[in-house]
């Protein structure tokens, strides 16, 4: 076995420790950001932007992603620069919770820190990983991996809805999101260490190309990628993407307060609804390799986004919690299979030069759709004289459009991928 693919073997058992480690913290404190915020006696319009403004901020900043690993000199410095900033955030976030602080310029710009350095890092970590994963089956080993990070979220989101109702019950709420944030902050610096272990690995070059060195990149060379995404032939799967961003985003922010405060349900109750939905998903990505390969991504992605257009109409409809317990099991499934044939559609539709910038390119749109998407929802709620059921009509209805702009290019979809597929044969 060659050095390198020593080095990439590695890695990528080395990826799932901090895939693993990373989906701690997000059930431990990303996941409770709303639920927060709602403790701390926060409007639904400031639950809006908590949610859906460090989403835009850094999925912009995701613009500046080819830049930034031009000028660190790789994409694995910024992606462990990134992971190292995300973790220190969780120290302010400890303060703002322990004192049980109200004001929101202070929490909102810790969220901001949070997402912004967390996902800017994104793209430069998605290409990384398209290189390390090229010589094997892509697909089976981020079914496995993603599976074990949804079982690590799954874990850490049900032993935080435990420890707040605990602190409920003994009237120190606020020291239980203290504690749930430090966990995230100590998950997140271990992630980190992860990172710093893995190595990339070097670009196979064939044919006439074997012998040439590669051409060293310059700020040219990556204004032109970013030109390349934006013209690329897979720009209606990523406005498609960004669309069902709106469409979900109407009522995303708008879930945990309706759960706390119209439902009643308490912590318990939120982390049992939150937990189906996230064990629905941690089974499904066991095997949503093999629907993949047996019904195709585009028709997966397709039917993943009809579903999750359900899941929003049932909410709006239920009135009762078995009703909304299924909900939520359809809404594991659907969104475990958005998230991996997304993903891998649009690895599949980059060229190994472009992926960063593609990548960059479909998150900055998603991010301003979400956050234009949770400015409407808010609006319906405030002055429009809607309920959160309404909301989640309408938003149900928002979420099928994206299907208008992907059933069509089914087709052409599948032929595009082949002749990418011919052309890397």
């Amino acid at each position: 076995m060659s050095s390198n693919a020593r080095l990439v073997e590695r890695s990528l058992q080395l990826s799932v420790v901090d895939g693993v480690l990373y989906a701690l913290m997000l059930g431990v404190s990303e996941s409770y950001f709303g639920a927060c915020a709602v403790a701390l006696g926060h409007s639904d319009t400031a639950l809006a932007i908590l949610v859906t403004l460090p989403l835009f901020a850094g999925a912009v900043a995701q613009a500046l992603t080819g830049p930034l690993v031009l000028a660190l000199g790789s994409r694995k410095r910024l992606v462990v620069t990134g992971a190292v900033v995300q973790a220190l955030s969780h120290l302010g976030l400890i303060f703002v919770a322990w004192t049980g602080s109200h004001a929101l310029g202070p929490l909102l710009a810790l969220v901001l820190l949070y997402f912004v350095s967390g996902m800017v890092i994104m793209p430069a970590w998605g290409a990384w990983m398209g290189d390390l994963t090229e010589q094997i089956d892509r697909q089976r080993y981020f079914s496995l991996r993603s599976a074990a990070l949804a079982v690590s979220l799954l874990l850490g989101f049900m032993w935080g809805g435990y420890h707040l109702h605990a602190g409920e019950l003994a009237q120190h709420v606020s020291r239980a999101y203290a504690a749930l944030f430090s966990v995230g902050f100590v998950a997140r610096t271990a992630s980190s260490l992860m990172l710093m272990l893995q190595g990339e690995p070097e670009r196979t070059r064939t044919g006439a190309r074997a012998n040439r060195p590669p051409p060293r990149d310059s700020l040219r060379r990556v204004r032109a990628r970013m030109r390349g995404a934006l013209r690329g032939e897979g720009k209606r799967l990523v406005f498609a993407l960004a669309l069902l961003m709106f469409g979900a985003h109407l009522s995303i922010p708008f879930y945990a307060p309706y759960m706390l405060k119209t439902l009643a349900l308490g912590y318990d109750g939120f982390a049992l609804l939150c937990g189906v939905q996230l064990l629905m998903k941690s089974v499904a990505l066991l095997f949503m390799h093999r629907v993949a390969a047996r019904v195709g991504l585009a028709k997966l992605l397709v039917g993943a986004i009809g579903v999750i257009a359900l899941v929003s109409g049932i909410w709006g409809a239920a009135i009762d919690k078995p009703t909304l317990v299924f909900a939520q099991m359809l809404s594991g499934f659907a969104w475990a299979a958005y998230e991996f044939a997304s993903f891998q559609l649009l690895l599949q539709v980059a060229k190994p030069s472009h992926r960063v910038e593609v990548l960059a390119f479909a998150a900055s749109l998603a991010g301003l759709f979400q956050l234009s998407g949770a400015l409407c929802g808010s609006y319906l709620l405030s002055h429009a004289g809607f309920g959160y059921r309404d909301v989640f009509y309408v938003s149900a209805f928002v979420r099928l459009l994206p299907l208008v702009l992907l059933v069509p290019a089914l087709a052409e979809f599948r032929s595009a991928l082949a002749a990418r597929a011919a052309r890397v044969r």
